[in-house]
């Protein structure tokens, strides 16, 4: 969008500091949060879908990757679309499935 050669840059979003202000008000709920887990590593994977889901709407806004003309996704929400529907499912599997199945 701009030459190399140029004094100044685009105006973006500091993604940086909406992750470390998500990750502070995500670490003080779940700490609070954190008696009501049946299975231990629960706390941890809901973090990993609440931080996943984070960055993949965060990806939106980034300023460092070319923007895509079509409608599909970059190559990092496709990783995190994966990763926050298999953390989901063993989180849903562990704490609200019978007891009498295995955890993962």
């Amino acid at each position: 969008l701009i030459s190399e050669s140029s004094l100044a840059s685009l105006a973006v979003h500091p993604t940086q500091v909406y992750q470390i202000l998500f990750n502070i008000v995500i670490i003080t709920i779940l700490w609070k949060m954190r008696p009501i887990f049946k299975v231990r590593g629960s706390l941890f994977r809901l973090y990993l879908v609440l931080y996943g889901s984070f960055r993949f709407l965060g990806e939106f806004i980034r300023g460092d990757t070319m923007l895509v003309p079509t409608p599909m996704l970059k190559p990092m929400q496709v990783a995190l679309l994966i990763a926050v529907a298999y953390f989901s499912w063993v989180l849903y599997k562990n704490e609200f499935k019978s007891k009498t199945e295995t955890v993962l």
